[in-house]
């Protein structure tokens, strides 16, 4: 089944960040992205970050990939923040570290949306795994590489956003 694309213009999110890659993640010993979410929900982030958007929702972003998605990739958890030069930091690029919080650019682009259905957080491992089955099969899309998130508008509404461009 074809999934939906949407188009983004570009956007920031800032967060706690991580550096990792999927070999980790399957070994409790060396994963990591869940101890970066319970650091940020323990911590009561969303609410410490300067120029947090009003009402919005959650980001994890995933970012600097060396390859593909066998390869080290940077992780984000946090929110979208409006123009970070309205706060005289105008120096700040994509990466940027400000305090203890990473800016993350996301791109401008096509994305191709993957719904999540079931528990926390085993709906998010579900739906990793349909976004990697997907693209093993996709003759029309391929992945970019570039930026991709997950969109946690609540606990019940959680969407994969996938950079693609036309093969």
């Amino acid at each position: 089944m074809p999934k939906q694309l949407q188009h983004f213009d570009a956007f920031t999110v800032s967060g706690l960040s991580i550096r990792t890659q999927n070999s980790d993640e399957s070994n409790p010993k060396t994963a990591k992205i869940g101890a970066l979410w319970r650091d940020f929900f323990g911590r009561d982030l969303m609410n410490s970050i300067s120029n947090r958007e009003p009402n919005t929702p959650i980001y994890g972003v995933y970012s600097g990939y060396d390859s593909d998605q066998n390869g080290l990739f940077d992780v984000n958890a946090g929110v979208r923040v409006s123009d970070l030069l309205d706060n005289d930091e105008t120096d700040v690029e994509v990466g940027a570290t400000t305090n203890e919080f990473t800016n993350i650019d996301i791109e401008a682009g096509e994305y191709m949306a993957f719904p999540t259905t079931g528990d926390m957080p085993q709906r998010i491992i579900d739906g990793w795994g349909m976004v990697w089955a997907h693209f093993e099969g996709e003759t029309t899309y391929k992945r970019r590489f570039t930026t991709d998130f997950e969109q946690y508008v609540d606990n019940d509404n959680v969407v994969i956003y996938i950079a693609v461009e036309k093969k």
